[in-house]
């Protein structure tokens, strides 16, 4: 039996209903109104706005509202989530952390940590990325980086090399229905985010490693890979959640956060 559909948690979904708000996500990446990260994030904030309108509502007037609010959102030319996704609340420092935690254990995935030790694992993770220390290793790139490669290589989100490759990725990530492999699919939904990020990484610290002048088509092509084979397709980074719970509650709490959409998005310097 399929687990059921959840928008959110606590706010179920019908497969017809799923179905939409995937195809409204797939439509507002397709507007051709905004940029790519800003689609991204107000698709972030879209979630949020429907699941605030179906809490409010009667059960007996539901049926109606997710039509009729796609069908305002599209009319509109999605003003309200975009205006929101331009001047989001972010913070450079959750991505850093979230992400420098999440490489750290992929790195070192020892099955048996004790939720103690899992703890003092994270602040120290927490920690040294929040205040920008050490270098970052992200298998499986030979050569740490620093955190002004981010500063070195400032990637152009705009170019059209960018926006084609990396918008296709997440077409092909809503369209293979990936967001309901999370525990809901504002969950899941963050999760490609999450994994867009780790693409910008992956893509600095190809440049850093061939000392490239700038972050081009190549380096975004094989982050994507990258970020395919070693966090999103490998047993390895998913066993990371099974062996330590207290990482799994604390990525699916980041994820709930409003602000975490931009942060992840955003530039983590």
């Amino acid at each position: 039996m399929n687990s059921p559909i959840e928008l959110d948690e606590g706010c179920p979904l019908s497969e017809d209903e799923a179905n939409r708000v995937e195809e409204e996500l797939l439509n507002l990446l397709a507007f051709e109104g905004a940029g790519l990260d800003d689609k991204l994030i107000a698709g972030a904030v879209l979630l949020d706005i429907l699941r605030d309108s179906l809490n409010a509502i009667i059960e007996t007037s539901r049926p109606d509202l997710i039509n009729t609010f796609f069908d305002w959102m599209k009319e509109e030319r999605y003003a309200r989530p975009l205006r929101i996704a331009r001047k989001p609340i972010h913070s450079p420092s959750l991505q850093r952390m979230l992400l420098g935690l999440l490489i750290a254990f992929r790195n070192h995935p020892e099955k048996r940590r004790s939720n103690l030790g899992a703890l003092a694992f994270i602040a120290l993770q927490h920690a040294r990325h929040f205040l920008k220390l050490g270098k970052i290793h992200i298998q499986p790139l030979s050569t740490p980086f620093p955190y002004h490669a981010f500063k070195q290589y400032p990637i152009n989100t705009g170019a059209d090399f960018f926006t084609h490759k990396v918008g296709v990725w997440a077409e092909q990530f809503i369209r293979n229905k990936k967001p309901r492999h999370g525990k809901s699919l504002r969950q899941g939904y963050g999760h490609m985010l999450l994994y867009y990020a780790m693409i910008h990484w992956y893509a600095v610290g190809l440049a850093w490693e061939k000392k490239a002048t700038v972050v081009g088509p190549e380096e975004v092509a094989k982050a994507i890979a990258l970020t395919e084979e070693y966090y999103i397709f490998n047993p390895a980074f998913e066993e990371i959640f099974t062996y330590n719970p207290v990482v799994r509650d604390m990525l699916e709490k980041t994820l709930n956060r409003r602000s975490t959409a931009a942060s992840l998005v955003r530039k983590p310097i």
